[in-house]
């Protein structure tokens, strides 16, 4: 009797310090959620980013296409277009390089350049930019992304040959602000004729504003939602245009706080990138210099080898810059939409055919049955 007693009153004891709450311990929970530092700051993941920096394909890659770009803008682009002269190690250049690229490949930022009223040449220069640069944008911006959810590359032919089906949606996706815009303008342009009547000119003053303002909406989020739709398209399972678009837009205007952390950590990355460039870019500049003048070379002679060496760096950052795009719109994502940086699509890969089913053994060749075995025996 006293140890079935004894034994009750432990049950007992055991079922009240189960209904007692034994308070919160916030620490132990918050620690055991954590599983890497990524998980507390996320921006983190956009270093694994670097190693695209160091992509002998992704440097090539640019390399090509910077050439084709650069020949053509410098020659045929009106007053006052690119010049990077961050690739000669002014390093206060680099942000206004990359800023001038990412407008070229932008049509909402024709309305902001200097060039648009010299014969639409400006035009032409972001109908050029959008033309080569938007499959480099869309493979980079994968690879970048890839890399930021902890990722194996993919194969550039791959990885290519999607981003090229996927070039249209993107053209589509750069040019949805600015075809909105031109409705405004309309309305704009209809009020102003309408405000030359003296009576008129005050409500439609409002009629212009009211116009006005959105269209400065669109073409000020268009600079950060454009660039994302790109690596929306060049990640999600459907590239839909406008559904990137509105990625693109929600993260600038929903959550800009986040957004402007990542772009900061990703051009404080670009610039670090920049910078080991322009190392390489001397140690390599010096080594050329010295060795050709112990070959009785003559200076001048040396000028377009030099030259074309110190356009490594900026090559670098642009493959950089490209690559954090991804990155950004990933986390971008998170924090928009709660969805997890690794949740990132993959396309289905062709699984190998199954073994072959073995045909059913005919009954005349069937194996004798039990009770037949036990009547022979």
């Amino acid at each position: 009797m006293t140890v079935d007693s004894s034994h009750l009153a432990d049950e007992n004891r055991s079922e009240m310090q189960g209904e007692i709450h034994q308070g919160h311990d916030f620490e132990s929970g918050m620690l055991m959620r954590v599983r890497a530092w990524t998980d507390v700051m996320g921006w983190l993941r956009l270093v694994r980013i670097l190693r695209l920096s160091a992509s002998p394909p992704a440097i090539g890659l640019v390399a090509a296409v910077y050439s084709v770009w650069n020949f053509a803008v410098v020659r045929f682009a009106p007053p006052g277009v690119i010049v990077m002269k961050s690739q000669y190690g002014d390093v206060s250049s680099l942000p206004r390089d990359l800023e001038a690229l990412l407008l070229t490949v932008n049509p909402g930022s024709w309305w902001i350049m200097p060039g648009q009223q010299t014969g639409g040449l400006w035009l032409l220069v972001i109908s050029w930019s959008l033309l080569i640069w938007t499959p480099v944008i869309l493979i980079l911006s994968r690879q970048g992304a890839l890399l930021a959810a902890d990722r194996s590359l993919e194969s550039l032919p791959t990885v290519g040959s999607r981003s090229l089906r996927r070039t249209p949606s993107a053209w589509i996706a750069s040019i949805v602000p600015s075809v909105c815009v031109l409705g405004f303008c309309f309305v704009i342009l209809v009020s102003g004729w309408i405000s030359r009547l003296d009576w008129l000119a005050i409500p439609m003053s409002v009629v212009i504003c009211l116009a006005t303002i959105p269209a400065g909406i669109l073409l000020f989020g268009g600079c950060f939602a454009v660039p994302l739709s790109f690596a929306a398209i060049a990640n999600e399972s459907q590239p839909d245009p406008l559904d990137s678009l509105s990625r693109g837009y929600e993260a600038i205007y929903r959550r800009p706080l986040h957004l402007l952390i990542y772009l900061f950590v990703a051009f404080v990355l670009v610039t670090v990138a920049w910078a080991i460039a322009m190392g390489v870019a001397e140690f390599s500049a010096a080594v050329m210099e010295g060795t050709l003048s112990l070959a009785g070379v003559h200076p001048e002679s040396i000028g377009r080898p030099y030259r074309l060496i110190f356009h490594l760096p900026i090559i670098v950052a642009i493959t950089t810059l490209w690559g954090m795009i991804g990155g950004v719109y990933l986390l971008s994502r998170e924090s928009t939409g709660e969805q997890q940086v690794e949740d990132l699509w993959s396309p289905l890969t062709h699984a190998d055919p199954p073994l072959p089913v073995p045909e059913s053994v005919p009954d005349s060749v069937a194996a004798p049955s039990v009770e037949t075995t036990s009547a022979e025996a």
